[in-house]
């Protein structure tokens, strides 16, 4: 019942987002006797991406639930991911339509820098909520840190999660740092770098760990 609430909820925080997004798009531009162009476009970009994500996260819950080893606790989490992704292209959409509007109003303000500014830090924000689900996290088939080896093993889907949460958090403080001394495009190139370090590190961590208690296994069944 939590859950369905939750649900409503999220329905209808990114109906709001969209109703406001329209909003934002149409009708401010006239009211400050502005014109930004390709009104449509940004409109549609902006609610699809929100849509999209609302679909996706309807699936997953319904595939989580289909998983005998899920919980209700889990479900909760995930939700709440779900709200911070819907909050992360809410927050990157009304700023790109700030951004636009300052640049109309002020030809000397920065729009892209500032605007890759905030994509870093709300990127890192939203790496602290995976951060905090990661260590939380039970054994589930659609969320966390899963391959081969932790899904096999309870034990190792503990600690590669666990390992997984840390990295998680590491990125986000990277980011943060970043948006602040390096707020360009390179940054996005060493983030990508840096989510593929912590996809190697998590699945040489996961593989040694299973590879020992199947060692430690065998060695208990002599």
């Amino acid at each position: 019942m939590k859950n369905k609430k939750l649900k409503r909820i999220r329905l209808i925080l990114v109906l709001l987002i969209v109703i406001v997004n329209a909003f934002v798009t149409f009708a401010l531009p006239k009211i400050l006797g502005i014109s930004l162009g390709d009104d449509l476009i940004r409109f549609i970009g902006g609610s699809v991406g929100l849509l999209i994500a609302l679909v996706i996260f309807e699936l997953a819950d319904y595939i989580i639930k289909s998983d005998p080893k899920s919980k209700v606790k889990d479900l909760v989490l995930m939700t709440g991911i779900t709200f911070l992704i819907i909050a992360y292209d809410a927050i990157l959409g009304a700023y790109y339509e700030y951004g636009l509007i300052r640049l109309k109003m002020d030809r000397g303000y920065n729009a892209s820098l500032n605007l890759i500014s905030i994509s870093l830090i709300v990127t890192a924000i939203l790496f602290i909520g995976i951060s905090v689900a990661c260590a939380r996290l039970k054994q589930n088939t659609v969320w966390g840190y899963r391959n081969s080896y932790t899904l096999k093993s309870e034990n190792t889907w503990n600690k590669a999660n666990k390992l997984a949460s840390v990295l998680s958090f590491i990125v986000a403080a990277v980011l943060i740092v970043m948006s602040i001394v390096m707020a360009n495009l390179y940054a996005y190139f060493v983030f990508l770098a840096m989510i593929l370090i912590e996809i190697l590190v998590c699945n040489a961590y996961s593989a040694r760990v299973y590879k020992e208690e199947m060692q430690k296994t065998r060695i208990n069944d002599l």
